[in-house]
């Protein structure tokens, strides 16, 4: 997954 939601930085982070 390249891209990630701005909801919570620990998602954006997961998906990286």
């Amino acid at each position: 997954m390249g891209y990630f939601l701005p909801v919570n930085p620990s998602t954006k982070r997961s998906s990286m």
